[in-house]
């Protein structure tokens, strides 16, 4: 793991590595004389998303279900030939292709069956496999081919082995990755290809080294071990999985996804940072900790800066207001204090008990401020100019209210352990209504145009459903428009980037991920479209480590960065892509 340095990221990639990524993905799922795919092309736009996400230059080929016109030959070479005259010979390039394919029986040649192949005339009609490898032999020193097609397996053509050939020979490299053997069909389930799954997923960072970084040799090796805990479960079982994806490497590994960037806050805290804030311009990070603090950072730096801020038990929640003149914090003996941000002084003149508090928010107009706690939700009337005075206690919640965040127009959402969504009106002091979810809840966001909620949660014996997985819900309609799959524990922090269009969790397991929101106008109760883009690098020495969790996942202001807190004191600032 590279070591923290100031105003540094993280470690460079090798002097070999590739100067510039480039990738087509081409995803067939309607055919004239075969029967139509459901998957192939949304694998291939969702993998394709995935690239661009991580610095890749992405061509796409690809139909939709309901696509009339057919994917032919010519298209595909026409994709293939730009591809190759847009790649430097210091360049990588990654091929990905999604549809039918099988084996002249008497040559054993493998071919892809485009849209409009005679089922008949695979031979003649059909795209053989060795030509889309002769396409990939040109400037380029590093090349990976993706197939989840059937009956592909690592073929027979004597192109696999020219083009790893004329890879080393150029001080490269070569692979290509098959969903299956030579005589195994490829399948397709509700969430997408078996194979293609396991590879976004993996490339997504299920496959990645402690840095960030993706290998080919692991990504395969992670592709694997996924596809066969598919192929032995009842899902798999049903759906007559068998695959077996077959891997070949030649000459030298690639380099498919560089590690990601970041910077560590140094030194690393005493104890669990347990939530974190922005400043509304993005020059401070504030930090809550159980060892007692509220701490002010240099993000460019990940140093300290100004005095460090004390309570006398452990802090859970911390907020800046939207003046950023002021932060509010609270902590587990259930005080609540404010502090002048710009000298991390004091505000708040003896502050009352209130019962154990969790988390903090500020009202849009900075009027009133609201804490979470084991009794209810505590609001206070304060400016940056006056010491807070409590007005509201809102009673209702039968346990701890672990979340709350303001709407844009004002309305308090809160939610707990009780596994209710409440919304108040806090002028009122009234519970407007009330949600009943699957249970217990640790997170919420509200997008910035209030008409999207994200709820996080966790398992928990008082309820029977697991809720390891985020929820997006319009806010009007109460309808659920995606579920955020793929973390393996409770989710403990989830949040919105300012602009929408990225939204950010954090994991009991140790990791991070951001996902796309490509489309997040839900107010009138449309779906949205929600795909991971990536999965941030977890903390940590080793694969076989035990990772400390993650918590307190915050956007800066203009998105380019996301700030991640871990239990063990640790706390991380990744470097996204230029917004």
């Amino acid at each position: 793991m590279p070591a923290s340095t100031k105003g540094a990221t993280s470690a460079a990639p090798p002097a070999t590595a590739p100067k510039a990524r480039h990738a087509l993905v081409i995803g067939i799922n309607q055919y004239d004389d075969a029967q139509p795919l459901f998957s192939c092309a949304s694998d291939a736009e969702r993998l394709g998303e995935l690239l661009r996400s991580r610095g890749y230059r992405v061509d796409k080929l690809t139909d939709g279900l309901e696509a009339t016109a057919r994917i032919t030959r010519v298209q595909v070479m026409t994709a293939l030939r730009r591809l190759m005259k847009a790649a430097g010979p210091d360049d990588l390039v990654v091929v990905y292709i999604s549809c039918h394919g099988g084996r002249d029986p008497k040559t054993q040649r493998a071919y892809l069956q485009l849209g409009n192949t005679p089922t008949a005339r695979l031979a003649t009609r059909g795209l053989a496999l060795g030509t889309v490898l002769e396409q990939l032999r040109g400037k380029p020193r590093w090349v990976a081919v993706f197939l989840d097609v059937c009956k592909m397996g690592l073929g027979v053509d004597p192109e696999a082995s020219a083009s790893a050939m004329y890879n080393e020979d150029n001080g490269g490299g070569f692979a290509l990755l098959a969903g299956g053997t030579r005589t195994q069909q490829t399948k397709e389930l509700i969430e997408g290809g078996v194979f293609s799954t396991a590879l976004i997923d993996g490339l997504a960072g299920a496959a990645a080294e402690a840095d960030g970084s993706v290998s080919l040799s692991e990504l395969a090796r992670y592709v694997q071990r996924a596809v066969a805990r598919v192929r032995a479960d009842k899902v798999g079982l049903d759906h007559g999985v068998d695959q077996v994806p077959v891997f070949r490497l030649e000459v030298a590994d690639l380099d498919l996804v560089p590690p990601a960037e970041y910077v560590d806050l140094d030194p690393p805290l005493r104890a669990k940072i347990t939530d974190a804030a922005f400043s509304p311009d993005g020059l401070r990070l504030a930090t809550a900790s159980e060892d007692n603090t509220v701490r002010l950072w240099d993000p460019d730096a990940g140093t300290q800066v100004l005095t460090t801020m004390e309570h006398e038990h452990y802090v859970g929640g911390v907020a800046y207001a939207p003046s950023g003149l002021v932060l509010a914090s609270c902590s587990a003996d259930g005080v609540v204090k404010t502090w002048q941000a710009p000298g991390a002084n004091e505000i708040t003149p003896g502050a009352a008990r209130i019962g154990h508090t969790t988390k903090v928010a500020w009202h849009p107009t900075m009027r009133r401020w609201a804490v979470g706690s084991n009794d209810g939700i505590h609001v206070y009337d304060g400016d940056s100019v006056c010491a807070p005075i409590r007005d509201r206690h809102l009673r209702g919640p039968e346990d701890f209210v672990w979340a709350v965040a303001f709407m844009p127009d004002g309305r308090l959402v809160s939610a707990g352990i009780d596994a209710t969504v409440r919304f108040w009106d806090v002028d009122a002091g009234t519970c407007l209504e009330t949600w009943e979810l699957d249970g217990p809840i640790w997170a919420i966001a509200i997008s910035r145009d209030g008409t999207c909620l994200a709820t996080a949660g966790t398992d928990a014996t008082v309820s029977p459903k697991l809720v390891n997985v985020p929820r997006l819900w319009d806010v009007r309609t109460r309808k659920e428009l995606a579920r955020l799959g793929g973390h393996g524990s409770g989710v403990t922090a989830i949040a919105f980037a300012h602009d929408q269009r990225l939204i950010a969790t954090a994991c009991y397991d140790g990791a991070a991920r951001v996902w796309s929101a490509s489309r997040l106008t839900a107010g009138d109760g449309s779906p949205i479209t929600v795909t991971m883009a990536k999965q941030l690098v977890r903390v940590g020495t080793g694969k076989h480590v035990e990772r400390p969790e993650a918590y307190g996942a915050t956007f800066s202001p203009d998105a380019s960065r996301l700030f991640v807190g871990y239990s063990d004191g640790r706390g991380r600032i990744f470097r996204l892509a230029a917004r």
